[in-house]
């Protein structure tokens, strides 16, 4: 259910030390809890890949990261993706399964 907003703060910091910060919104969180409820991992994974597509765009070395369900998927997609430079997870899931996150 989460949404940006809750990473304002964080993100507000690492642009004042001079990062380029993107805090996409994950389909299915921040609206109504029916949207979580229907909303597939992939679809999540689809949003951070949208995410990445955008700052690669725009910026030489990148660093992704995240808050719980953000964080597995920070984790994710480091594995698959090229070009990441850092990764940093905070309270990642426990587990992750082919049929989604579990903590």
């Amino acid at each position: 259910m989460a949404a940006p907003e809750e990473m304002k703060a964080f993100a507000n910091y690492l642009h004042e030390k001079s990062f380029t910060v993107y805090v996409p919104r994950l389909k299915g969180h921040g609206t109504a809890p029916e949207d979580l409820a229907k909303t597939s991992y992939e679809k999540w994974i689809e949003s951070a890949e949208e995410a990445f597509v955008v700052l690669k765009h725009s910026c030489r070395k990148l660093i992704v990261g995240g808050f719980s369900t953000g964080a597995g998927l920070a984790l994710e997609l480091s594995t698959r993706l090229g070009d990441i430079q850092a990764v940093f997870a905070v309270a990642p899931p426990i587990s992750y399964s082919p049929l989604g996150f579990r903590t």
